[in-house]
């Protein structure tokens, strides 16, 4: 598999180069925080850039505290959706114009506070 790496985002996203072969993991991301709303329109973005206009993503809500409705991406909104049955909690769905693309998601593991 060829991977790219987008420039300025090199430590915290890989992505697949579409090749004849289907695959199911299209990229991986590395988010900063569970702050969807901040996290979601650089990566979104980028996405756009190489995967055409997204106009959708779906969560799980495992990892999630927040989800929100829209989330604003270079001046316009995407649909944000979730689901417990059919989203897989380790990846985030993106739809687009050019189809559905799937990125795992390697989340930061969470800091317990220190014992009193």
């Amino acid at each position: 598999m060829t991977v790219r790496h987008r420039a300025g985002a090199r430590r915290r996203c890989r992505f697949a180069v579409p090749d004849a072969g289907a695959r199911r993991l299209d990229g991986t991301w590395w988010p900063r925080s569970r702050a969807l709303t901040r996290e979601l329109p650089p990566l979104t973005a980028a996405l756009g850039d190489l995967w055409g206009r997204i106009t959708r993503i779906t969560v799980a809500p495992a990892y999630w505290p927040v989800i929100p409705r829209w989330v604003s991406v270079a001046g316009r909104m995407v649909h944000m959706g979730w689901s417990t049955e059919e989203q897989d909690p380790h990846r985030l769905a993106f739809l687009s114009t050019d189809g559905r693309r799937d990125v795992l998601v390697i989340r930061k593991p969470v800091r317990m506070p220190p014992r009193s």
